[in-house]
């Protein structure tokens, strides 16, 4: 439940933003590995990759349009088209920021609310793509490296969002100290930019 005094600071916008890079190193990561699988010639990895991520998508985007319906108590056809185009996230994404930016500008408590409320629901869905999508993906991955013997740094930084993913989503959940969550992102950032 959400404290009266919680407050959205800059913080948590940044911590936003992390959300946002991290979401789409997901997607590209993905559409990396089933381009590796598909160039490699193993058109079955491809379709199973890429049959997860378009399954997921579709589950997610359909929540997303059907919350957004329940929240506003109408239909929303502005909206129809970014889910149908599977951009209903970055839809959610684009409004949680410009959300955020106006509770960190005023000391209006409801406007708090409605952000840790709209950050929930991109929680929500964020965790309906980790077990629809990322975990699975992830045994693909390591069925492949353990039965076929075929590593490669691709599959491997495929995973790694996925992990960071979790530890991110289960944060308010579990209520882990926000140092070890921290202390996760710098690795997860470092670790990036040391393979770049």
């Amino acid at each position: 439940m959400l404290e009266s005094s919680a407050k959205f600071t800059k913080i948590r916008f940044l911590l936003l933003v992390a959300g946002i890079i991290l979401y789409i190193v997901d997607i590209g990561s993905d559409i990396w590995v089933a381009v590796h699988f598909y160039k490699d010639g193993h058109y079955t990895w491809f379709a199973l990759t890429l049959s997860l991520v378009l399954f997921s998508s579709v589950v997610i985007q359909t929540f997303s349009y059907t919350w957004f319906r329940d929240d506003f108590g109408t239909t929303r056809t502005h909206l129809i088209f970014p889910h149908l185009m599977q951009l209903g996230m970055f839809t959610r994404y684009f409004q949680l920021l410009k959300k955020g930016v106006k509770a960190i500008k005023s000391n209006y408590s409801p406007d708090h609310r409605e952000v840790f409320a709209m950050g929930t629901d991109l929680s929500m869905l964020r965790l309906f793509e980790s077990f629809l999508e990322s975990a699975p993906q992830l045994l693909l991955q390591l069925y492949i490296i353990l039965n076929y013997k075929q590593t490669s740094i691709t599959q491997c930084e495929s995973t790694q969002p996925s992990v960071a993913a979790y530890v991110c989503i289960l944060n308010p959940i579990i209520n882990t100290p926000s140092l070890i969550i921290g202390v996760i992102r710098i690795f997860y950032f470092g670790h990036h930019m040391f393979l770049l």
